[in-house]
């Protein structure tokens, strides 16, 4: 949400358009925040890599990177199901 209000700005609708964004496939932030992958690499993949490499240190490159692709996919889902409480979030 931080990454989206940095590039989008204060919008009513944030976590929808940025779900709407990446809800098939992640390379829509690409499209949406107009970086050429930037945010997409280096804060939504980045994070969960990291994530997943420290907790499951024992897995292959190939192993982490499937787990992180399925980490960002489950991190959207989320993002759509609770659009409303995401977005007022910044009034809080």
């Amino acid at each position: 949400m931080n990454t989206g209000l940095k590039k989008l700005g204060h919008r009513d609708d944030l976590a929808e358009v940025i779900y709407q964004a990446a809800k098939d496939d992640l390379h829509g932030l690409d499209t949406l925040f107009k970086d050429q992958g930037e945010a997409r690499q280096h804060v939504y993949e980045a994070v969960g890599e990291g994530f997943i490499a420290d907790y499951f240190s024992d897995l292959s490159e190939s192993e982490i990177a499937a787990k992180t692709d399925e980490l960002a996919l489950d991190a959207i889902k989320y993002l759509g199901k609770h659009e409303q409480e995401l977005d007022a979030w910044k009034n809080n």
